[in-house]
C-alpha cells in the first residue's frame, strides 16, 4: 500500500466492514484484573479480530459481537480524529476520560453503536469498540 492512502479507507472496504460487523463478528477481547485505560477511542468494551493482540491485554475471551451502526475508520483515521481532537491518549486519567466521554456522546448522537479502527496494513486486524449503550452487549 503507498504513503499516500494510509488513513483512508474505501468505500467498499468499509461496506464490507459494516456488513461483518451487522451480521454478527467472533472477536476476543483480553481480560484482566487491572482497570483499563479511559479509551482511546471512546468509553465501551474493547475487542480485537486478534486473538494475538488481545492476549496483549491479558486472558483472551472469544466473542460475537454485532453492530447494526458501526463508525468504520482506518486506525490511523480513527486516532486522528477521534484520539487528537478529544484529547483520549493525553492528559491524566480523568481528563482522557472526559474526552473518551464526550467523544462517546457524538458519535451516538449520531447513531452509531461503536467504532471499527482498521489497520490498512494488515486489513484483517480490526479494534472495535462497543459504546455502552448499544443494544447488542457482549456475550
Amino acid at each position: 500500500m503507498d504513503s499516500a492512502n494510509t488513513t483512508n479507507i474505501s468505500p467498499q472496504q468499509c461496506q464490507a466492514v459494516s456488513r461483518s460487523m451487522q451480521c454478527g463478528k467472533t472477536l476476543y477481547r483480553g481480560v484482566r484484573p487491572l482497570p483499563a485505560d479511559p479509551g482511546d477511542l471512546g468509553i465501551g468494551t474493547y475487542f480485537s479480530s486478534s486473538r494475538c493482540v488481545a492476549k496483549c491485554y491479558g486472558t483472551a475471551q472469544t466473542h460475537k459481537i454485532q453492530l447494526l451502526r458501526p463508525l468504520v475508520l482506518s486506525s490511523a483515521r480513527a486516532y486522528d480524529i477521534i484520539a487528537k481532537r478529544f484529547m483520549t491518549c493525553r492528559g491524566t486519567d480523568a481528563s482522557r476520560k472526559v474526552g473518551a466521554t464526550a467523544a462517546t456522546r457524538v458519535f451516538q448522537c449520531l447513531g452509531f453503536d461503536g467504532v471499527v479502527a482498521v489497520d490498512l496494513r494488515e486489513p484483517k486486524r480490526w479494534e472495535v469498540v462497543v459504546f455502552p449503550a448499544s443494544q447488542n452487549k457482549p456475550k
